[in-house]
């Protein structure tokens, strides 16, 4: 049951909820990011909590992402925050760098191989080692930059040429799709970006206005931040 309490809200949790607030059944919180973003592929948030592991300091049942997991989670989440983007999304990639030296770039390599998820690591790693100098990052880099597309490396090109906040979700999520990369939404993920579900318009945008006012008011914001 969401917290907004409509039927819009209600109908983007069934549909394409990942990043919402939820109540359960028992009155317990609930923040739904595990379904992750519509650009990765069905599936890939199931396998990352299947290979999680347990970690008891965490609490009675808790899991712990392992580790190369949580840099490919955190190598997308950085792309998804609005500009300009906050350093700590690049220093957990640091962090989680530095904690699991031996081995994690080869595995961070094949994972975000076997998802199609090489342009957002790329990036990512890219903006880490150019912040502080890191070596896993560098071999990732190094390993997954052959695999990119055409597209996919004009964007690595921007991003190297004009910056971080030069770099829009929208942006990425096309290149991939051009590149044949698979993602859970498709197309409708780009499209999102300007013409997102009716929640997220009923969220942002006065409740007394009408709704073809509501819409097109979120249109236009959509469009100038895009």
């Amino acid at each position: 049951r969401g917290l907004e309490g409509s039927e819009r809200s209600e109908s983007y949790l069934r549909d394409e909820g990942y990043a919402w607030q939820a109540v359960g059944e028992t009155g317990e919180l609930i923040e739904l990011h595990f379904r992750l973003w519509g650009m990765v592929p069905e599936g890939f948030g199931r396998e990352l909590l299947e290979s999680s592991i347990e970690d008891p300091t965490l609490g009675r049942t808790a899991r712990r992402l392992r580790p190369a997991s949580a840099f490919v989670v955190a190598a997308i989440h950085g792309w998804t925050q609005e500009v300009p983007r906050a350093l700590n999304d690049w220093h957990d990639l640091y962090r989680i760098a530095g904690s699991e030296p031996a081995g994690l770039s080869g595995t961070v390599i094949d994972l975000a191989g076997r998802w199609a998820l090489e342009l957002p690591v790329v990036l990512s790693s890219a903006v880490a080692d150019r912040l502080w100098s890191t070596e896993a990052c560098r071999e990732i880099v190094a390993g997954l930059v052959p695999r990119l597309g055409r597209g996919e490396h004009r964007l690595l090109a921007r991003l190297e040429a004009d910056g971080v906040d030069a770099v829009a979700w929208s942006r990425l999520v096309l290149a991939r799709l051009l590149a044949g990369r698979r993602s859970r939404a498709g197309w409708r993920s780009v499209w999102r970006q300007i013409w997102p579900h009716p929640a997220m318009v009923e969220r942002a945008t006065p409740r007394e206005w009408s709704w073809a006012r509501r819409r097109l008011h979120h249109l236009g914001t959509s469009l100038g931040r895009r």
